[in-house]
């Protein structure tokens, strides 16, 4: 098929403007985004010409190398103090355990040797960082910490270790054992080039921004630049470039001014996963799909029901995750691109039965957007992770020196004197307010606001959290969400439960000398906000952290 290149731009703008409306459906009916981005690849099929699997592999790893990029770039350090163990652990042992129990049952479902079976299994072993990072953030839920930072760091890490095995298979197929011990060294060399140039990279670029004063839209070009760099090079030196770019981005995370970088990113990213799940969809061949349809379909299912809840029991085993977290962790086991990157493995190597792993892969991450993508939502309220929403500001951009300009929309009325008098977290300062969502007046004494005006304050990046709550607390309706999961007094972390015990007569005889605080980091090591703890009658949670302890816990009754 012959396209000219206003023709290429004609089609290339049409499917970007269709996919980023499709968004707005999406939100109404409770749909993946993903999974409408793959839908509309499918219905434009002959439209482009077909792409050669050189030609696959470069557009997915270019645009998985961007999604990662950004995933690490709003990834806040103290994510990973939390995440990090738990998901290295669902990475490597999750990944192996889960390419082994769906392999040996894609063997029988399939009719393949053994052998071919486990390399059907790895293929398809790993989680996806476009599909989980795409599923979280559109879901627009507030997560444990715990969880959310597991979910992300494992779907950014997970890829070297399913790479690995996938070309072990290789080799052991082609029964050449000295490559098969060569695929082992590689999986070293991957794993350590891929960390060390990404730490590196991303620590060099950090000194970069802080000494040379660069403006904003060259800051998030310099990123962008970094990225690509990063990615190829750590690559051609036989590093997991994927890796190296997720690492980068987490070393550039915490750094001032970076807002506007990580929206510009964030965006970069939505065209990244755009352009993935479009050019998947282009790729599906719905008769060869159906052909395999029952194996799949039956493969599909152990995966999610049986293989994934098994890797996540034995891999978290170790960690303090309750059961209704790791049934959570387990369901949230997305696939999308880079199983089908790796099913082309096996069509370059000329291995027998390529063509089963290609469409069998492709079945496996439709179903797993289709099912698991479409419950993620409903599954957080079923094993009851998600922690009360936020007030979300209305206006948010950056301002200077790591501090942001805020808008919230007021949902009472404020008297004369009560905003400047207000008692706001350190460092913020209200500047001014907006009524009618045109009229904007300098806040002083004589201010006085109503409800559905929009106060603008000047707030520090450490400090958006705490103001985010107090206007929750301020909005009846959200204060009485946050009052059913935390309850209606607060303690704080310092209290003795000895002190605890005599005011609401519990029997804390054994843990009498022990503070809330210790007590979390007894039962957590790293609590986070939302953890519980039961002491008969009342429950503590966590309700802030401070320097990884437990600042301030809520009782519920």
């Amino acid at each position: 098929m012959q396209i000219d290149s206003l023709q290429w731009l004609l089609i290339v703008g049409a499917l970007l403007t269709a996919s980023v409306l499709a968004n707005v459906f999406a939100r109404r009916l409770g749909t993946p985004i993903l999974l409408l981005f793959l839908i509309i690849g499918i219905a434009s099929q002959g439209m482009m010409p077909e792409l050669s699997l050189s030609q696959i592999q470069f557009v997915a790893s270019l645009c998985l190398a961007i999604i990662l990029f950004d995933g690490g770039i709003n990834t806040d350090h103290s994510r990973f103090r939390v995440g990090l163990k738990p998901a290295l652990s669902l990475a490597t042992l999750g990944v192996f355990i889960t390419a082994m129990f769906t392999g040996v049952a894609a063997s029988w479902l399939f009719d393949l040797p053994l052998v071919y079976g486990l390399l059907l299994g790895s293929i398809i072993a790993s989680t996806d960082a476009a599909a989980v990072f795409g599923i979280l953030g559109s879901s627009g839920q507030r997560l444990s910490e715990r969880i959310s930072a597991t979910l992300e760091i494992e779907s950014g890490s997970n890829d070297p270790m399913a790479v690995f095995l996938t070309l072990a298979v290789i080799s052991w197929i082609q029964q050449d054992s000295a490559n098969f011990l060569e695929q082992v060294q590689l999986f070293a060399q991957q794993m350590g080039l891929g960390l060390a140039i990404g730490w590196a990279s991303g620590k060099g670029a950090s000194e970069m921004l802080k000494r040379l004063a660069f403006s904003t839209s060259f800051s998030a070009l310099l990123a962008t630049g970094l990225a690509l760099v990063v990615f190829s090079g750590t690559s051609w030196l036989g590093g997991s470039g994927f890796l190296a770019v997720y690492i980068a981005g987490v070393m550039l995370a915490n750094q001032r001014n970076m807002f506007s970088v990580q929206q510009f990113h964030t965006s970069l990213a939505w065209m990244g996963q755009i352009a993935l799940f479009l050019m998947l969809g282009l790729l599906v061949d719905l008769q060869d799909l159906w052909a395999l349809a029952m194996p799949s379909l039956l493969i599909s299912l152990l995966l999610m029901f049986v293989a994934r809840p098994l890797a996540v029991w034995i891999s978290l085993w170790w960690f303090k995750f309750s059961w209704r977290e790791n049934a959570f962790i387990s369901w949230v086991g997305l696939r999308g691109a880079v199983p089908v990157v790796l099913a082309t493995f096996p069509l370059v190597a000329g291995i027998d039965y390529a063509n089963i792993y290609f469409d069998a892969a492709f079945f496996v991450v439709i179903l797993s957007l289709i099912i698991q993508g479409w419950t993620v939502p409903h599954a957080s309220k079923l094993f009851k992770v998600v922690l009360p929403p936020l007030q979300t500001p209305v206006h948010q951009s950056e301002f200077a020196d790591g501090k942001q300009l805020l808008g919230f929309t007021i949902s009472h009325d404020w008297r004369a004197g009560e905003v400047e008098q207000h008692n706001w977290p350190a460092g913020v300062v209200p500047v001014f307010f907006a009524k009618g969502g045109e009229q904007h007046m300098a806040v002083d004494e004589s201010t006085q606001l109503v409800k559905g005006d929009v106060l603008y304050l000047v707030c520090p990046g450490e400090q958006e959290e705490a103001l985010q709550e107090q206007f929750t607390y301020d909005n009846r309706r959200t204060n009485k969400t946050q009052r059913a999961f935390f309850g209606d007094f607060k303690v704080q972390g310092s209290t003795l439960l000895a002190d605890l015990g005599a005011v609401y007569g519990l029997e804390v005889s054994n843990l009498s000398a022990t503070t809330v605080a210790e007590l979390f980091e007894q039962q957590f090591k790293r609590p986070v906000v939302g953890d519980e703890v039961n002491l008969g009658a009342m429950t503590l949670v966590v309700h802030k952290i401070a320097d990884g302890q437990c600042f301030e816990a809520s009782l519920r009754f």
